[in-house]
């Protein structure tokens, strides 16, 4: 299975890219591709979390492996919905 991944919007903040996901889980562990070349900084905003536990590694993928521009997404239940705004190159 597989995240789904849908991109909102993409912007520039001064230096830096800015991509907005809405990411839904449809299992516990996945790598999301952001869009990215290389990832500094990510803010989430759950939307409808049945689990609290969910953990972020910015450019790695799911198996702990660089991967830059890559989000590894752990922790998380099927169904879990959430905003991630990532910044970065």
């Amino acid at each position: 299975m597989a995240f789904t991944v849908t991109t909102i919007k993409k912007t520039i903040m001064g230096n830096q890219r800015c991509n907005q996901l809405l990411v839904v889980a449809d299992a516990a562990t996945q790598a999301v591709a952001t869009g990215l070349q290389y990832i500094d900084f990510v803010t989430v905003a759950p939307r409808s979390m049945a689990s609290a536990a969910g953990h972020f590694k910015l450019n790695v993928d799911a198996s702990g492996t660089a991967a830059n521009g890559t989000l590894a997404i752990t922790g998380v239940a099927n169904g879990d919905e959430m905003f991630i705004a990532v910044y970065g190159k």
